[in-house]
């Protein structure tokens, strides 16, 4: 049993390295929603210390700068083609600095929990190396999902640095993800 849970979680980064190495629309679902949902969790779980805000501000940058790095070396693809709501669809292809980001987050989260608990085990870092491919790979996974407010945090700057930094890159991003206005769609004008 153990075999086939790491061939699954093998197939799972396949599956993610795949997703960053070819262009795929750009969502406001996953530039918007989720990075706002993990600040708010953040906020919500966060213990503010002196101790944990000190910890805070170390992940703080380092969560900045590796968002900024995941969005380095992204490539815009404009297309001719609108949504329902009348936004146009831009595609996005994350490259190999969002792969390495995206471990570099992974590792920044284990290193985190390792000085917060003291230790962890080989098994938890599976564990939640699982649920952070399962979450990379289905967005809307991580709604609900018991995390540490280091991690939220750790997702929350590093997500929203990745947003920023593409909305910088190409201001037609920012049309593509905007808010739809309610009750107009495409033709309804």
């Amino acid at each position: 049993m153990g075999l086939l849970l790491y061939l699954i979680l093998f197939y799972g980064i396949y599956r993610l390295a795949g997703k960053a190495l070819r262009f795929e629309k750009v969502t406001r679902f996953e530039q918007s929603t989720v990075p706002a949902y993990a600040m708010v969790m953040f906020l919500l779980t966060m213990s503010w210390t002196s101790k944990e805000i000190i910890v805070l501000a170390v992940l703080v940058v380092l969560s900045a700068g590796i968002g900024w790095f995941q969005a380095s070396q992204l490539e815009v693809k404009h297309t001719s083609e609108h949504d329902r709501h009348g936004r146009p669809i831009i595609l996005i292809k994350k490259n190999w600095p969002y792969l390495a980001g995206w471990v570099a987050v992974f590792v920044l989260g284990v290193a985190t929990e390792i000085w917060h608990v003291g230790e962890v085990s080989s098994g938890e870092v599976i564990k939640e190396l699982a649920v952070e491919v399962r979450g990379e790979l289905f967005s809307f996974m991580q709604f609900g999902h018991s995390y540490s407010w280091y991690i939220w945090a750790i997702s929350a700057v590093s997500s929203l640095m990745f947003s920023r930094t593409l909305r910088q890159k190409d201001e037609l991003i920012s049309e593509a993800i905007k808010r739809p206005d309610r009750g107009q769609h495409k033709g309804l004008k």
